[in-house]
């Protein structure tokens, strides 16, 4: 005879019990309750201004109003947790522009420019230059920017 094994599952406590995952495009150092922060927090219950207490610490190393990207886990007991990571791509080619020529959309990029965000986009990634560069430069020829060794 066959012995008929049961198989029991533990209870999942509410803790690890993932609500809903969320990313969006936040302001460093100026996050507050009005949109688009506010909003995404609020309807699901959890306490805005403790959110932005604790996302304005972590931001703090960064420039301020840079736009970065949040992930941001809510769990079913109101918890959350968040990850900020680097600026957009598109972000920082149209920053870098703005010094050169204000409000024109850019054509060309500078190998040296190019560089530089290649440094702030591989902070806190696994990848190496190499590829991170590849990649960069296949963004750049859909974003119709050509790269070039100098501008003037």
């Amino acid at each position: 005879m066959k012995e008929l094994s049961i198989i029991s599952r533990s209870k999942i406590s509410l803790d690890n019990q993932i609500l809903r995952t969320v990313r969006f495009l936040a302001p460093a150092q100026a996050a507050t309750i009005s949109p688009p922060i506010g909003p995404i927090l609020g309807q699901f219950g959890i306490n805005i201004m403790d959110f932005c207490k604790q996302f304005n610490e972590q931001s703090k190393f960064i420039e301020s109003d840079t736009l970065v990207i949040v992930f941001l886990t809510l769990y079913k007991n109101k918890s959350f947790s968040f990850a900020i990571k680097t600026p957009p791509f598109s972000f920082l080619v149209n920053e870098e522009n703005i010094e050169i020529e204000e409000n024109s959309i850019p054509i060309f990029l500078n190998l040296s420019t190019l560089y530089k965000i290649l440094k702030i986009k591989k902070y806190g990634q696994n990848i190496d230059e190499v590829s991170l560069f590849r990649s960069l430069c296949g963004s750049l020829r859909s974003m119709h920017i050509q790269l070039c060794n100098d501008i003037s």
